[in-house]
């Protein structure tokens, strides 16, 4: 039987930005038995706005391997125990690779478990694969966290070991912060590893899924990574309602979520699915260029305004700047101006002055004589 295609853990957190959008929602591997990328290129429409830059690519896989190097993996293990107020390690084992096999995976973490509770050794195992959370007995994509730390339980939790998953996010810094969104995504990505552990029948008996989830991001330019430890508790009920919801849809398109439920005419069926489509958004989805060309090959002249992303509330308001007609409701200035310029090619003033940080390029400044007398 061919492998089911489910997305893994991005996959979970690209539902989340998309939810909204019934073409997204309907072409789920589930239905279609093939990844989104996958499916744009049968399609005829390949995905090239969701590639990684090769150098954005080696700044990834640089920073993995330093998470899990033997320098920082000691530093990663002891801020998260103390942050979740664990046992102290009576020493960190050299971090295990379990290469992506769910048996090896399986096979490091019974090992990791009786070196918690006989010794107080901790553990961080990197590169694990665990069955996609309600389809260990089929043959589907495994989820792959970056890495997962197994400690001993305190002596008023039991006698087991926690597992608490984690993954390496080589986001880069504002100043000294990173973007709440970031860090949110990541730790969905997170969520989605405890959940798919938490139903796991091959998990050691005694090891339990800590409520709690860690990132390692860099804390500053050089890629030294940093642990951050976040309750999963919200994360994990948003990753069961999406696993949720993602069964239900591929149910109710296909009747089915077995491999052989994949649509006879793709065309046809993901056409009849409507796309939200958003510029802002959309170019992480990759049916965007599918979806974009549609807009740009229809005859129905209000789809130019969605393509180039005028709010829904305005679209009727613009329209006769699109059809002919010349009727135009009120609207913001640059709306309009935004409206003009893309059907006929010129550039239109929006009547808005720029807005950059003062002392920067393009920065607004009153022309000589016109200064503020106060």
């Amino acid at each position: 039987m061919a492998q089911k295609a489910l997305g893994g853990g991005s996959s979970a957190v690209a539902a989340s930005s998309h939810a909204a959008c019934a073409r997204f929602r309907g072409t789920d591997p589930l239905v279609t038995s093939t990844t989104r990328r996958q499916l744009a290129k049968t399609l005829g429409a390949p995905d090239t706005t969701g590639t990684i830059p090769e150098a954005r690519w080696m700044r990834a896989m640089t920073f993995e391997r330093l998470v899990r190097d033997i320098a920082f993996v000691s530093e990663v293990i002891t801020v998260t125990v103390g942050q979740l107020r664990l046992e102290r390690p009576e020493a960190v084992w050299p971090p295990v690779n379990a290469r992506s096999n769910v048996e090896t995976t399986a096979h490091e973490l019974a090992e990791a478990h009786r070196r918690a509770v006989h010794d107080g050794v901790a553990t961080m195992l990197h590169t694990l694969a665990v069955p996609f959370v309600n389809f260990e007995d089929q043959r589907a994509t495994d989820v792959k966290p970056d890495f997962a730390i197994v400690a001993s339980q305190r002596e008023d939790e039991g006698s087991g070991s926690w597992l608490i998953m984690g993954d390496a996010k080589d986001y880069e810094r504002v100043r000294s912060r990173i973007d709440d969104g970031r860090l949110l995504k990541g730790f969905l990505q997170v969520a989605l590893g405890a959940e798919s552990a938490e139903s796991w029948s091959r998990l050691p008996d005694g090891m339990r899924i800590h409520g709690y989830g860690v990132l390692a991001v860099p804390r500053n330019a050089f890629l030294q990574p940093g642990a951050l430890v976040e309750d999963l508790t919200d994360h994990r009920q948003e990753v069961r309602m999406r696993v949720t919801e993602r069964r239900r849809t591929a149910t109710d398109l296909s009747g089915s979520v077995e491999p052989d439920a994949l649509p006879t005419d793709l065309k046809d069926f993901v056409d009849h699915l409507h796309a939200a489509f958003d510029p802002a958004t959309c170019p992480s989805c990759s049916l965007f260029n599918y979806c974009r060309n549609q807009l740009r090959t229809s005859t129905d002249p209000a789809d130019v305004l969605v393509e180039i992303g005028v709010l829904p509330e305005h679209r009727r308001h613009v329209l006769g700047l699109v059809d002919g007609t010349g009727t135009i409701g009120e609207v913001p200035d640059s709306v309009r101006a935004q409206v003009i310029a893309t059907h006929t090619g010129i550039a239109e003033h929006t009547g808005q002055k720029r807005t950059d940080p003062a002392g920067e390029p393009g920065t607004t400044k009153p022309h000589p004589g016109q200064e503020d007398p106060s």
